[in-house]
């Protein structure tokens, strides 16, 4: 008898209270290996909590929140097992995306040809010396999901990563995230447009206090998959349910 392989992403009875008596959970999600997932909701849904939960910045109220089997604020090698990007608006404004990366491999203890192939593979050559308080929102995701990378985490958590960015930009997202899978790589996104998550990701985590839905994104025309969606964050158990 095999063991079973251990899940990347592993939420078990998560809560989370806050003081003005606001919960969000329970939630039970679990995610794979190799596996490319989005969790959508509305703003104020609860999915920033449960992505900073992930990411070992808060703690749960009860249950857990784990990555690899184990307390992400305890990760033996937190840069090569999580990376994240959480808010791509907090890069150092005075520093410029060369010395970012500097920054984040020597914290890793990490190889300086990383940062040059970061460079190239996230298209910073073009504005690598300018201080990223003064780039586009699109080019300080680029260099914040550059950082995040650099290591070449087993997890990667994205908050709202498609925020900012055009078509071209998009695409080249889904580029990254195909490459991740492809290696075994999992990664993890929210977003609260539905659009844009379908175009980054394979499959669909609706959340609003906790799951709504969990499965393959639907292959709707757009106005039928929002209506899919408005459903299921109302609570519809199913797609079957949804369009009944």
């Amino acid at each position: 008898m095999t063991n079973a392989p251990t899940a990347a992403v592993h939420l078990a009875g998560f809560t989370k209270t806050y003081r003005k008596g606001a919960t969000v959970g329970p939630v039970d999600l679990t995610i794979a290996a190799g596996e490319s997932v989005g969790l959508i909701g509305p703003n104020g849904a609860g999915k920033s909590t449960v992505l900073r939960a992930l990411c070992g910045l808060l703690r749960p109220t009860t249950g857990a929140a784990l990555i690899l089997a184990s307390d992400p604020a305890r990760l033996p090698e937190p840069g090569r097992t999580l990376g994240f990007v959480l808010d791509p608006v907090g890069l150092p404004g005075g520093m410029n995306a060369r010395q970012c990366l500097r920054l984040e491999s020597r914290m890793q203890g990490l190889e300086k040809e990383r940062e040059e192939a970061a460079v190239s593979r996230f298209g910073l050559t073009r504005f690598v010396s300018r201080p990223t308080g003064r780039l586009s929102m699109g080019e300080r995701q680029r260099v914040a999901l550059a950082c995040a990378t650099l290591g070449d985490p087993e997890v990667l958590v994205l908050d709202e990563p498609t925020n900012g960015l055009d078509i071209e930009s998009l695409a080249w997202l889904r580029g990254v995230i195909d490459d991740r899978t492809a290696a075994g790589r999992t990664t993890l996104v929210s977003s609260h447009a539905l659009s844009e998550l379908s175009r980054v990701v394979d499959r669909a985590v609706v959340f609003h206090r906790t799951v709504r839905f969990d499965g393959p994104f639907p292959e709707l025309p757009p106005v039928e998959a929002e209506q899919w969606y408005l459903s299921a964050v109302s609570g519809a158990e199913s797609r079957t349910e949804v369009f009944a």
